[in-house]
């Protein structure tokens, strides 16, 4: 879905929602260690593996909506690996951007 305010002064706000059957955190408790865990490192500019590592470790279940995503990503005559995942090959098309293959 897709939402475009035209406000007074010309001024316009947009906005997109992407429905998934699962979110990134099971409780709204939970969202804020994610989101912490995802913080790019000032240096690298990226987020620190070991602190994504941690956080899903000792909250598996915010690997769902990346499984779910990844999952709906793939396409029946793309290549899956024997474990039935979507290879990175299937994964680097313009539908799915690199970034899903990694698994975040």
């Amino acid at each position: 879905m897709a939402l475009q305010f035209n406000l007074p002064g010309g001024e316009s706000w947009q906005m997109g929602n992407i429905s998934a059957p699962v979110f990134g955190s099971s409780s709204p408790q939970q969202f804020p260690g994610r989101l912490a865990s995802l913080q790019p490192d000032p240096a690298t500019k990226a987020a620190d593996p070991a602190k994504v590592k941690a956080f899903a470790d000792a909250n598996p279940e915010v690997l769902l909506q990346a499984a779910t995503l990844r999952r709906s990503l793939c396409r029946p005559a793309l290549a899956r690996s024997t474990t039935g995942a979507c290879t990175r090959s299937a994964l680097s098309t313009p539908a799915a951007p690199s970034s899903l293959a990694s698994g975040f």
